[in-house]
């Protein structure tokens, strides 16, 4: 009888009290959300490696050029001359837009999973996942048929996948700052930016078109000055976006 009873004791002290089991489950989920935002936060970083990985390499191709004597300015040149740019200008835009193209398609990869669980908006955040990953994988295309006049059906590949580039970060830009929509900080803010951005990136995309494919129009420096704004505006949202998901995960 006394042995029954030692058992019994034994058994109801190792019982976990109701307390206990609440405090599990609000340890549980508070693990859950630091893991989310560290997610965040690495998939800010990767927005920012982006960024930075696009300016060097911009500014390295550019000096490698002027040095090599090549004559270049914004008004008379695609940012894509520079794919056959002279003095190793070449090869540094190939090796970032490589680097971009990978980074970018990472971002995408995890922003799925991660930005539906903090944000919500999955419709919005499906379209942007989908478009951003085209973009990607047309950038990957592009590299390996640099704007090269002197052949002329390489030359036209890279014009149409550039054509594809700008609508695809015109539209994935508009989605995901749907999806940032009502953040504060930088998040809530880029949905302005990328509106202005797009409207430009769908420009530029129309008026390549009508100048490389169809030779409606000819060349105008409001053409390249439209494609260059563009590209910066867009660079300023993904540093916007890159900060701002660095924030929300502090």
């Amino acid at each position: 009888m006394m042995l029954r009873l030692r058992q019994s004791r034994r058994r109801r002290g190792v019982a976990k009290h109701p307390k206990t089991a609440g405090q599990s489950a609000l340890i549980e989920r508070r693990g859950k959300v630091i893991h989310m935002a560290d997610t965040r936060k690495s998939m800010g970083a990767v927005m920012l490696a982006v960024v930075a990985v696009g300016f060097v390499g911009l500014v390295v191709a550019l000096v490698l050029n002027w040095i090599a004597g090549a004559d270049f300015s914004p008004w008379t040149n695609y940012i894509s001359d520079l794919s056959v740019g002279e003095g190793g200008a070449s090869s540094v835009y190939f090796i970032q837009m490589l680097l971009i193209a990978l980074l970018s398609a990472l971002f995408f990869y995890g922003s799925m999973k991660t930005l539906r669980s903090s944000y919500g908006n999955g419709g919005w955040l499906t379209a942007g996942v989908i478009f951003g990953t085209i973009g990607s994988i047309d950038t990957l295309v592009m590299i390996f048929f640099p704007l090269d006049p002197m052949r002329p059906a390489i030359y036209t590949t890279h014009v149409w996948t550039g054509v594809i580039i700008f609508v695809c970060i015109a539209v994935y830009a508009i989605c995901y700052s749907v999806v940032f929509r009502g953040s504060s900080g930088p998040l809530g803010a880029s949905l302005v930016v990328a509106v202005v951005m797009a409207v430009l990136s769908v420009a530029f995309s129309a008026l390549l078109a009508l100048t490389e494919l169809t030779h409606t129009i000819g060349r105008h420096a409001a053409t390249y000055l439209i494609e260059w704004t563009a590209f910066s505006l867009f660079a300023v949202w993904m540093l916007m976006v890159g900060l701002g998901l660095r924030r929300s995960s502090g």
